[in-house]
């Protein structure tokens, strides 16, 4: 075979590498019911599609992310626990908010490739509506998912949540409901 062969053989193949396409999914799951004013809530950061389109030799070695609240007077961050099979490195990294990795790398498990990396935490400090996200600078050496052989792919995503404000009975409507609950036991004394 001629240079010229190998050469043109070598401009298909990448040509092809970049035609593939990554159907990864990121999807953020409240994990419990909708919060109340004073409650703390998780949010679970589910990647689906992690291998699909990606040479059956990649493995995945991390991810890393910033957690965004558009309105921090409705919720809070509070943190996160990186899951398996991955080990938190938040503290490795100073300028993302939440990091994990896996080593060795999490090998491409064709048809098994969904991950819940990391369950978020917040805090419902008032009611309203506020759009809780995460956000990956593919740029940076450590944001995005992190593979072995191809570049970080974003996982930037998004969900609205509404808090409400639960009221409780003041003061004033215990002292009422209790006074009541004496005439009524009083008058069914008289009664006997």
């Amino acid at each position: 075979m001629n240079l010229r062969n190998m050469i043109g053989g070598t401009c298909i193949t990448m040509m092809l590498a970049a035609g593939t396409t990554h159907a990864l999914a990121i999807d953020l799951m409240l994990s419990g019911p909708a919060p109340d004013v004073g409650d703390e809530f998780t949010v679970d950061v589910v990647a689906s599609g992690v291998f699909d389109g990606l040479d059956a030799a990649d493995e995945l070695l991390g991810f890393g992310f910033d957690v965004v609240v558009d309105d921090p007077s409705v919720a809070t961050f509070v943190g996160a626990d990186v899951l398996m099979p991955f080990v938190d490195l938040s503290e490795l990294f100073p300028d993302v908010d939440v990091a994990g990795g896996a080593f060795p790398g999490v090998p491409n498990q064709q048809g098994n490739d969904v991950f819940t990396i990391a369950a978020l935490t917040f805090s419902a400090v008032g009611a309203g509506t506020t759009s809780l996200g995460i956000v990956s600078d593919t740029g940076s050496l450590n944001e995005g998912l992190i593979y072995l052989f191809n570049d970080p792919q974003d996982i930037t995503s998004s969900f609205t949540i509404d808090v409400v404000e639960v009221h409780e009975p003041g003061a004033l409507g215990l002292i009422a409901g209790g006074s009541l609950m004496l005439v009524l036991l009083r008058a069914q004394r008289r009664r006997r």
